[in-house]
């Protein structure tokens, strides 16, 4: 158990020095979700919660509406909203139709409106940029589901070989749309 804890935490930080050098200031805001509980006012420690998630949806229609010009800055306003909510993406990618994601969300939010809140403002935030000819939108549907800490690397890895996976035909069931 513990080893995973630490390649997990390599990785993490591997991730994060990657974005850094990668000039993407919007990384460096982000800080790994609490590993214990934490101290309440009266002294005791409270409970805490490890939820992690996989969460996927499409483009309305599955239009290829994302491409290589507005996927960062969309990679971006999903991370912002994401850190604003009290979440951490762990891994983020999709292809011209859809978008995954490997997430951690806090307790305190619930799901639908976390996710919910990620869509809307990541298709509001790109369409007040207006580099699309036309409106961008996102399905009203989405695909959730929990996912335990030792699958986490192994979701990361398959995230961030989206377009890979998805040029070679070896998408996994069950984890695309």
């Amino acid at each position: 158990r513990w080893e995973n804890e630490w390649i997990l935490r390599i990785l993490m930080y591997i991730r994060r020095m990657i974005n850094l050098i990668s000039g993407r200031l919007i990384a460096r805001l982000i800080t790994p979700p609490p590993q214990g509980g934490c101290e309440s006012k009266k002294g005791g420690i409270m409970p805490h919660s490890r939820l992690y998630y996989h969460v996927f949806w499409g483009t309305k229609n599955r239009e290829p509406r994302i491409t290589t010009q507005i996927e960062p800055l969309l990679h971006d306003f999903i991370r912002s909203k994401a850190i604003g909510l009290g979440g951490y993406i762990y891994a983020i990618n999709g292809t011209e139709d859809h978008i995954h994601l490997v997430v951690h969300i806090p307790r305190t939010v619930p799901v639908s409106q976390y996710v919910g809140k990620i869509k809307g403002s990541s298709s509001a935030q790109l369409n007040k940029l207006n580099l699309c000819t036309e409106k961008f939108y996102w399905q009203s549907e989405y695909s959730i589901f929990t996912i335990s800490e030792f699958m986490i690397p192994r979701l990361i890895q398959y995230t961030e070989n989206q377009k890979i996976h998805h040029k070679n035909g070896s998408t996994k069931p069950g984890l695309e749309l």
